[in-house]
């Protein structure tokens, strides 16, 4: 038997109550769900669209010139299509969409949307909903209490974790032989080579790369921030937070770079072939060389950066 927790308003548990198998735990149909959505779609729809055929359009009661011996192409009146100002050919006019779908349908439709909101985690029981007073401040705390478990608890796990492992592989990185080879690279830049259109378009590609990370993340955490919020500064703090964690995460990489171009022989300048693959390529290399710390460390990594 299915069964599912209920919750007071401060999201604490208050018993068990089992669920109709019947309708809780069935074997989902995605055909017969999408049915039941384009049904209730259809229903929506006005149908109140409607233009004028060459029938109901005022004027051309006459012909606008005679048949021939004008030199324009033969006319019958000036409502036909091709007309400005004519009748619509073949025009939407007033219908009802409305579709219908059999009874059994829709209750199994109804029973696997319930099914996979219960399969999910999605579903949130609450004992009542008698709250104290009518204030906007207390209904959001009581929907922050009975948020379920998702995305946005995920996000607050995984990207502290993520910003602590980065902290730990650029702090170890500092101390491989041949380090300075390549943190060096970034505190002494080539200035000629802004006049390389190759290092611009790179230069591009990495942002729309880095870019599309910060978004990623701007929206996990707006979709969950109460109405009223601040976007816009969050959105300068998110952006400048992203480039400082990129400037900060290179040194690591160009340090695990100078590292690897030490101990290959292999010049740094040709060592390094792409930028946004860059994450892909260099922390494997470190890993290796961590110990039995790299079991553990490098599936959280890449956990968390996928």
């Amino acid at each position: 038997m299915a069964k599912a927790q209920v919750l007071n308003l401060k999201g604490e548990k208050v018993k068990d109550i089992t669920l109709k198998d019947s309708v809780w735990n069935t074997e989902v149909n995605e055909s017969v769900m999408r049915d039941a959505i384009v049904v209730a779609q259809a229903s929506q729809r006005q149908g109140t669209a409607s233009t004028k055929t060459r029938s109901e359009v005022s004027g051309g009661g006459r012909k606008p010139w005679k048949q021939k011996g004008t030199g324009n192409a033969r006319q019958g009146s000036i409502r036909a299509v091709q007309w400005p100002g004519g009748g619509i050919a073949h025009g939407p006019k007033p219908r009802k969409y409305d579709l219908k779908q059999n009874r059994k349908e829709r209750r199994l439709a109804l029973a696997s949307a319930l099914t996979s909101k219960l399969k999910d985690k999605e579903l949130v029981v609450v004992e009542n909903f008698n709250l104290e007073s009518n204030k906007t401040k207390e209904f959001n705390t009581m929907l922050k209490n009975l948020t379920v478990d998702g995305i946005g608890k995920v996000s607050e796990i995984l990207l502290p974790i993520l910003c602590l492992i980065v902290v730990g592989i650029v702090i170890f990185s500092l101390t491989l032989p041949g380090a300075s080879l390549g943190y060096s690279q970034i505190f002494n830049p080539d200035w000629s080579a802004l006049t390389n259109l190759d290092v611009w378009l790179a230069a591009f590609g990495q942002i729309v790369f880095s870019l599309s990370l910060g978004m990623a993340i701007a929206m996990t955490y707006a979709s969950y921030l109460p109405e009223g919020s601040k976007l816009v500064d969050n959105a300068i703090v998110v952006a400048f937070s992203n480039s400082g964690f990129e400037v900060f995460n290179s040194i690591g990489i160009f340090s695990i770079l100078g590292f690897m171009a030490l101990s290959s022989g292999i010049p740094f300048n040709e060592l390094v072939t792409e930028g946004t693959g860059l994450a892909f390529v260099v922390f494997p290399q470190v890993f290796n060389i961590m110990g039995s710390a790299a079991f553990i460390i490098g599936p959280l990594f890449f956990l968390c950066i996928l």
